[in-house]
């Protein structure tokens, strides 16, 4: 989603011949917290097998709450850190700097992207 919001920021979707209604209803769709929550569906079907007998209810919570915090809390919070190191706002000149904090938040998910791939998969 950070790239497709990168691209339309940089308004290359409408050199692309995208225009703006397509690009941010594919944003706004893919981007909401219930589609995404349904990628982490097949993880959570996983971790239940690694869940110790009579503390399932206690674990799934866990689970469940660190999702939560995940999409809503911490992705809200990050957003708030890039928009106040980058100094963007609702100001007109301020908006100029949107760009920069999407494009500074591109390394942070390739990271996290390939820290994900030491998670033992079998």
């Amino acid at each position: 989603m950070t790239s497709l919001m990168l691209i339309n920021a940089l308004r290359l979707n409408l050199e692309w011949g995208i225009s703006d209604a397509v690009i941010n209803g594919a944003i706004f769709f893919l981007g909401t917290p219930a589609v995404s929550v349904i990628a982490m569906i097949p993880m959570q079907c996983q971790l239940t097998y690694l869940v110790p007998t009579n503390v399932e209810a206690s674990v799934m919570a866990l689970i469940s709450g660190t999702f939560v915090w995940s999409y809503e809390v911490g992705a809200k919070l990050s957003a708030t850190v890039y928009c106040l190191i980058f100094e963007v706002d609702d100001e007109e000149d301020h908006m100029n700097n949107y760009p920069k904090a999407l494009i500074a938040k591109l390394p942070v998910l390739l990271f996290f992207l390939i820290l994900a791939l030491i998670i033992p998969n079998n």
